[in-house]
């Protein structure tokens, strides 16, 4: 019996996207089959370094090819929501980057979703890892100790893209770099506390 590999549409070059795509394509379970960007030269360029056998000139043509299962979604905060209704009307799954700007915004899309028939997914990628896992079964259930603070820092080298960069434009990153870089913080607090906070 032949392995399905869950076909994604990608919506965006952007950088985020270069690092995700290389794991799709070291997985058995997935493979990028297209890729859209507002430049299709962008597309283009993107797709050839990532071996994608098509490259548009629009996101819509993503959610338009009939081979894709599933769309990833790494555009800006403000600009997530669209597109990610927009998937799940096409009847394809998505998975999302983070962060969300709101919380009825993401009720909205699980809502969407939901009517569909479709999965949603954010990518926070280490809740996923076998590590967290672990942690998580050895210490955090284990009950033999009780967890009253949580320290965490996430951080990165901005250097090459400044002032470019998206989180300083606050019409498409709302939540600038605290919803981005701070995303991962919260979210980890969140675990750590079970989400009872």
């Amino acid at each position: 019996m032949s392995e399905h590999r869950l076909r994604f549409g990608i919506i965006s070059a952007a950088g985020i996207a270069e690092k995700v795509v290389a794991v799709m394509n070291s997985s058995k379970h997935a493979t990028p089959v297209c890729v859209g960007a507002r430049d299709v030269e962008k597309a283009k360029a993107f797709a050839s370094r990532h071996k994608i056998p098509r490259a548009y000139g629009s996101y819509d043509e993503v959610i338009a090819d009939r081979e894709v299962d599933a769309v990833y979604i790494p555009v800006p905060t403000a600009l997530r929501l669209e597109w990610v209704i927009k998937a799940a009307q096409a009847k394809k799954h998505v998975l999302a980057e983070k962060p969300f700007a709101s919380a009825d915004e993401v009720k909205k899309m699980r809502q969407v979703c939901n009517e569909n028939g479709v999965h949603f997914m954010d990518n926070t990628m280490h809740l996923h890892h076998l590590r967290t896992r672990y942690v998580e079964d050895n210490y955090l259930n284990s009950g033999d100790f009780e967890l009253n603070r949580v320290n965490n820092t996430f951080s990165w080298c901005l250097t090459t893209d400044y002032p470019n960069n998206v989180r300083f434009n606050t019409k498409l990153e709302p939540l600038g770099a605290l919803g981005d870089l701070g995303w991962y913080c919260i979210r980890n607090i969140l675990w750590a506390f079970r989400y009872q906070v």
